[in-house]
């Protein structure tokens, strides 16, 4: 993934890297997958050439300085969220209809959306980080572009 690989290659019957790691049910190759496409989307958008001062990694996040981060965007997912808002949030963060339904297969209950957006968050967050940006600024200033004002306000408290 660090190399660059063309994302939109398929298999013999169609399917992409993407699409067949979601139907295996290898969550966190989708999730690698998806942050490796939207990083290289970023970088081609933004003429970034180089990368050298990026520590690029496409696994998940254990990282001490984003813990607390994490955790409030696990609580905004699990506790905050409706169903089918984590969707409304991931097109306004320009996740392709491909990169949702992968998130979308790993199906753990009646309750699948709440991990559905979780997911999305992190990987969202992962490109937040690379581009440099405040996460939690971002996010407040998105939750009320998208009209989720009240849960702007709670997640800034």
């Amino acid at each position: 993934l660090k190399a660059g690989c063309d994302f939109s290659m398929v298999d013999k019957q169609g399917k992409t890297a993407l699409a067949v790691a979601s139907r295996s049910n290898h969550a966190l190759v989708v999730d690698m997958i998806i942050k490796a496409e939207r990083f290289y989307i970023w970088k081609q958008e933004h003429h970034c050439n180089d990368v050298s001062n990026i520590n690029l990694s496409f696994k998940q996040d254990h990282n001490i300085q984003t813990k607390q981060f994490r955790a409030s965007l696990w609580n905004l997912a699990y506790n905050r969220l409706k169903m089918r808002e984590w969707v409304k949030l991931a097109q306004f963060w320009k996740f392709t209809n491909e990169q949702i339904k992968a998130i979308e297969e790993q199906w753990t209950g009646e309750k699948s959306y709440k991990e559905h957006g979780h997911r999305m968050f992190l990987i969202w967050l992962h490109g937040v980080l690379i581009a440099g940006q405040n996460p939690i600024k971002h996010l407040y200033e998105d939750l009320i572009s998208v009209g989720f004002q009240k849960l702007a306000e709670k997640f800034r408290a």
